[in-house]
């Protein structure tokens, strides 16, 4: 009698275990409201692609004082996505704070000779590009909100550097320089 017991109680056990392991792969099998395929759908869509492709630097451009038009540079950036992204631009550097700033030999000079307005960049709309904005220097922002490209797409940044009559000419092999960070995100 003890043995019967003891076999009844293990397969119970056994059942037991059996059930509660069963109970969460079927209740994975069909989701509510799934195909029945066995597969369980997380989240929407899929991550949308994006690529952007920004010039090394630009150079030779002449600041002229008091001269807003000769004051403006195109900067080219690449563009692919397969859905709706955005473009931030930014100065995180913290020797120029949004403002051209005097450079030799690879870094920034101490103490350091700043044009007196900060950059900005414009990004006018049209064609794959829904919305264009301008912003200034450091902080920045969104320069362009934009739709799925047809392959590689050029991007027109236009960047506007004034430079007034107080603002300081540079010694010979001295420059002003800035670093603007550009960012492409997937946008909703």
């Amino acid at each position: 009698m003890i043995r019967l017991r003891y076999i009844c109680h293990a397969l119970f056990s056994i059942l037991w275990l059996a059930l509660l392991l069963a109970l969460p792969a079927a209740s994975e099998a069909v989701p509510p409201g799934g195909p029945g395929d066995g597969m369980l759908a997380i989240g929407g869509t899929p991550a949308t692609t994006l690529s952007l492709t920004v010039p090394p630097d630009i150079s030779n451009w002449q600041l002229t004082p008091g001269s807003s038009e000769a004051n403006s540079q195109i900067c080219l950036l690449k563009v692919r996505a397969d859905g709706n992204w955005k473009i931030t631009a930014e100065d995180q550097g913290t020797a120029t704070s949004g403002h051209m700033t005097e450079w030799l030999d690879g870094s920034y000079v101490f103490p350091p000779r700043r044009l007196e307005s900060p950059m900005s960049l414009s990004v006018r709309p049209g064609g794959f590009i829904d919305a264009g904005y301008e912003k200034q220097l450091p902080l920045g922002g969104v320069i362009a909100v934009g739709s799925a490209t047809n392959g590689e797409e050029e991007l027109e940044v236009i960047l506007k550097q004034p430079v007034s009559w107080t603002d300081q000419a540079l010694d010979e092999g001295h420059r002003y320089e800035i670093a603007v960070t550009f960012t492409i995100s997937a946008f909703n």
